[in-house]
């Protein structure tokens, strides 16, 4: 799979190490991709967390709505 663009790349070393160990230690490696993360700061939700399958994308280049900064 080609590596997705990341200027995270410290963190994905770490899951990549965690997936290794996780495997060795006898984890499904299909229930965990390393790969598969969104650095991000939750600002505020409903009554839960939003993720990928609710339509809510949490890379850097997408927000939902202008932020407005209140001072």
């Amino acid at each position: 799979m080609d590596k997705p663009f990341d200027k995270f790349d410290d963190l994905l070393a770490i899951r990549q190490d965690i997936f290794n160990l996780y495997r060795k230690k006898g984890g499904e490696g299909a229930l965990f991709q390393p790969e598969s993360f969104w650095p991000h700061v939750t600002i505020g939700f409903d009554r839960r967390d939003l993720f990928i399958e609710d339509g809510i994308y949490k890379g850097s280049n997408y927000c939902y709505a202008r932020i407005h900064l209140v001072k």
